[in-house]
């Protein structure tokens, strides 16, 4: 998948969480916000990436899904109790790094512009501390909602029922 100014998108669309997953993240009517997975040219990373993170370690990925499901419950997006962070660089500030409370899990996401979905971009498992990689991190996941808005500008987001 690629997301530079030369390639063009075939198709953006946006995925509803799988029956494999309900019992561990969120599909709730009852809540304030949805959460979506963003698929590219048939491609979802944060739906993939979910599935590796499973493999390494359960319970970090419980705690990512408990942190998220508190998101999708409540309208007040930073919330003081949360594991999450706003990306701090230019054009980031719409990207939201959710965390497993004391653990590895990150997933990238940002909120549509109706504040009623949460848009999840892909994961990645944090080995050390280095900053250079959570900012390359951010980078991707703020080219991913450039995608997403100009597909939605152009009215060619599909929707899964």
């Amino acid at each position: 998948m690629r997301l530079d100014g030369d390639s063009i998108l075939t198709r953006i669309r946006l995925r509803r969480v799988p029956k494999k997953l309900t019992g561990l993240l969120p599909d709730d009517p009852q809540y304030v916000r949805e959460l979506r997975f963003l698929e590219v040219d048939g491609k979802a990373p944060a739906l993939s990436g979910i599935a590796d993170l499973l493999r390494k370690d359960k319970a970090d990925v419980k705690k990512l899904a408990r942190n998220i499901t508190l998101q999708l419950r409540d309208r007040h997006v930073l919330r003081s109790d949360l594991k999450l962070q706003r990306g701090k660089g230019p054009g980031q500030e719409d990207i939201i790094e959710f965390k497993a409370t004391k653990g590895h899990s990150r997933l990238f996401a940002f909120f549509s512009s109706d504040d009623t979905l949460i848009i999840c971009t892909h994961t990645y498992w944090k080995t050390d501390g280095k900053r250079k990689r959570q900012d390359s991190e951010f980078c991707r996941a703020a080219t991913m909602r450039t995608a997403y808005l100009d597909a939605m500008a152009k009215g060619v987001v599909e929707h899964e029922d």
